[in-house]
């Protein structure tokens, strides 16, 4: 039979520095009749150091790989590597996110920094040994496992301190190695920074850090979505394995182990009248028509920040006052935002807009326009509705930043720009609305989703429904 498979090796840099290999190969198979794409990674070890020895052991590699393939499209079964760490077939894994998805961002380095707790606890432990006793006793550590948390409050402006000894303020941060952000926040009374960040401030100006920040250090459990992060990250890995017949079974799936449990922390909604028609008045007064145009979104609509990010043009129909959600733009890579996929299926949706709302977007529009025509080929080519200063796609980063420093200047209650919608969600519950239309709105997977979060305001409703019923059919009021 005619050899149809074509190999590529591409080499390929880590974020770690480390360097590894992708194998493509296109295969037929001989059952469909069709090509398949397949993809492998390749990490040298670190002992093979000649290029030549190299080389010999990458080719090496790639015909293990062929004649792997060609029986596998055979429908032959294929001899597994019996020795093979855990934690080498975890890498592996991890390796190849970025080669299905360059999107998945966040997935990778999350992955990555699971991949330093698996080397601790799993150590040079076989793929084959894993087995249930190894998995529970791993998810009993996970629950109980604890960390230290730094918070560093700003007590007295290092700008002030910088001015008075007559030094130039973008000498200090670019010396000291900080962002102008950085050094912005860490001269506001109140305002916390990173303990890093304070410490490369004041080894620079060689002064004593406790003089202009206090330091308090506490022990707390790591939160229930950190570690189910990292049982889910085991389970895609253990699920892998026994598909390609490693291992017989997934001992890290929901059947086998026991409740994770982590902190959880408390949703910043607002949902006092008083503190919400302050917070709407501010933003409906807010000079910057980017920033009132954002921020209206995000409360009156409910978008995820990464969705406000990805807005277009062409996703607005203005006669019928809907806008459709279409895309991502997530943290960058590089610094450059990363256009995706939205986080689900569900969350590909259309919203109609309350008329107010379509109003401020059509108002930012002219001035959106106008900024086009006026700054011409500098503008660029986009359709975004949101770009940053270089005139390229923003990220939710940007639209936080802009939230922050809002909130501050109205002496707001400090939140997030998830809050925001974590808002809209719930007011929509507690004003009536019933939960399978703020799930489609919301963008949610289900409306169990839905209903586990917003669960404590969903019986509020409930109570109301109550007395509805109690005053219509019984014609009685309820005594206050």
């Amino acid at each position: 039979m005619k050899n149809t498979n074509i190999m590529y090796v591409k080499e390929r840099k880590l974020k770690s520095g480390e360097i590894v290999y992708e194998l493509r190969c296109s295969v037929k198979n001989i059952i469909t009749n069709k090509f398949d794409n397949k993809v492998k990674t390749v990490r040298i070890p670190k002992d093979i150091i000649g290029k030549k020895e190299r080389n010999k052991y990458l080719l090496d590699k790639q015909i293990k790989w062929k004649e792997e393939l060609e029986r596998q499209a055979k429908g032959i079964a294929l001899p597994k590597d019996n020795n093979i760490t855990f934690c080498d077939y975890a890498q592996s894994w991890v390796d190849d996110i970025l080669v299905f998805d360059k999107t998945a961002v966040s997935h990778y380095e999350n992955s990555v920094n699971n991949m330093k707790i698996f080397k601790e606890k799993f150590g040079v432990l076989k793929l084959k040994d894993i087995n249930l006793n190894i998995v529970q006793n791993f998810c009993k550590w996970l629950n109980n496992r604890k960390k230290i948390t730094t918070t560093v409050t700003v007590i007295k402006s290092v700008k002030d301190y910088i001015k008075k000894e007559r030094l130039k303020i973008v000498t200090v941060y670019t010396n000291a190695g900080i962002s102008e952000r950085t050094m912005d926040a860490a001269s506001k009374v109140g305002e916390h920074i990173n303990i890093d960040s304070a410490k490369k401030i004041c080894n620079y100006l060689n002064v004593n850090i406790n003089e202009f920040f206090d330091i308090k250090i506490k022990e707390e459990q790591y939160s229930l979505s950190a570690n189910k992060h990292v049982i889910s990250m085991l389970s895609s890995i253990l699920r892998k394995a026994v598909k390609e017949n490693y291992i017989d079974k997934n001992y890290a799936s929901s059947e086998y182990i026991d409740k994770i449990c982590g902190t959880v922390g408390e949703k910043q909604i607002i949902i006092e009248e008083e503190e919400l028609s302050s917070l709407v008045k501010c933003i409906e007064n807010e000079q910057d028509i980017r920033k009132k145009t954002a921020f209206t979104i995000a409360l009156a609509l409910g978008l995820r920040g990464t969705e406000i990010a990805g807005l277009e043009w062409k996703d607005f129909d203005f006669e019928k006052n809907t806008v459709s959600i279409q895309r991502d733009s997530i943290c960058r890579v590089g610094h450059k935002a990363i256009t995706r996929a939205t986080k689900n299926k569900t969350s590909n949706r259309t919203l109609t807009m309350p008329e107010y709302v379509a109003e401020v977007i059509k108002d930012y529009r002219t001035w959106w326009l106008g900024q086009k025509e006026l700054l011409g080929d500098y503008f660029g080519d986009t359709d975004r509705l949101f770009i940053n200063a270089k005139r390229e796609n923003m990220t939710s980063d940007t639209i936080s930043y802009w939230l922050k420093k809002f909130l501050k200047e109205n002496k707001l209650k400090n939140i997030t720009l998830h809050s925001l919608r974590h808002t809209n969600i719930t007011m929509q519950i507690i004003n009536g609305v019933d939960c399978k239309t703020v799930s489609i709105r919301a963008g949610h997977s289900n409306i169990s989703t839905t209903m586990n979060i917003y669960s404590h305001y969903a019986s509020r409703t409930d109570k109301s429904a109550s007395e509805v019923i109690n005053s219509v059919l019984y014609n009685k009021k309820v005594m206050n």
